[in-house]
């Protein structure tokens, strides 16, 4: 993608963000390849406002964001989609007790439960206690924004965030008439991006992540 793929403003906050680094916190690094520093971030379904150092705050798309680390800490871009926290063996789940899940959530909805199963694989592989860099949690990497919408206490319980993850990718079907393609790319990249460019975006980590769960959906089904 060229430089005209942000608003100059942006750009121009972009290129004067280092003279104010020392008051920043985080790095976001957009999906152009371009980053800034910044003081903190809330990501929403559609919308992404940044806190800029000083007093300024930056409203974009929320699927211009490839992700948002911890600064001095940013992660090589090779690193995996999540990164376990909270480790405790007392939330580990058998294979068993998630597949049970899994059905029951996916049989409720009408829903393809191995479709389910192979969106969690590339999700979080399986564990409940992932968290994105973005901020997406548990076995579905739900965003803030999406368990709000399906009332989640608690993002790290397999059953809700199961449940509350096949109820969005219910609605994506419906939106996009069940155009599988379409739906797991606006799982991944948001449905904005999908209605914005009117098809697949062009985003690198959402082809790729259209290809692993297609990969995992044919071996499950086989």
């Amino acid at each position: 993608m060229g430089s005209t793929w942000l608003p100059r403003t942006v750009l121009v906050l972009i290129l004067c963000g280092s003279a104010a680094s020392l008051s920043a916190t985080e790095v976001v690094y957009f999906r152009n390849g371009r980053n800034m520093t910044i003081q903190g971030h809330r990501i929403g379904t559609d919308r992404a406002v940044l806190t800029l150092p000083g007093e300024g705050r930056l409203e974009v798309p929320a699927d211009w964001i490839e992700r948002v680390v911890p600064l001095h800490r940013e992660p090589p871009r090779s690193e995996a989609q999540a990164v376990q926290v909270r480790p405790s063996p007392q939330t580990r789940l058998s294979r068993g007790e998630l597949d049970r899940i899994i059905r029951q959530a996916a049989g409720r909805h009408g829903l393809d439960a191995e479709l389910v199963r192979s969106i969690i694989r590339a999700e979080s592989n399986f564990d409940p206690l992932a968290v994105s860099v973005k901020g997406a949690s548990g076995l579905m990497q739900l965003m803030p924004a999406t368990a709000s919408t399906y009332r989640v206490k608690d993002v790290f319980d397999a059953e809700e965030n199961v449940e509350a993850g096949v109820r969005f990718l219910k609605h994506l079907m419906g939106e996009f008439n069940r155009n599988l393609l379409l739906v797991l790319a606006a799982y991944n990249a948001g449905p904005s991006a999908v209605r914005n460019h009117q098809g697949i975006p062009p985003f690198a980590e959402t082809r790729e992540y259209i290809r692993k769960v297609l990969q995992f959906y044919r071996g499950e089904r086989r």
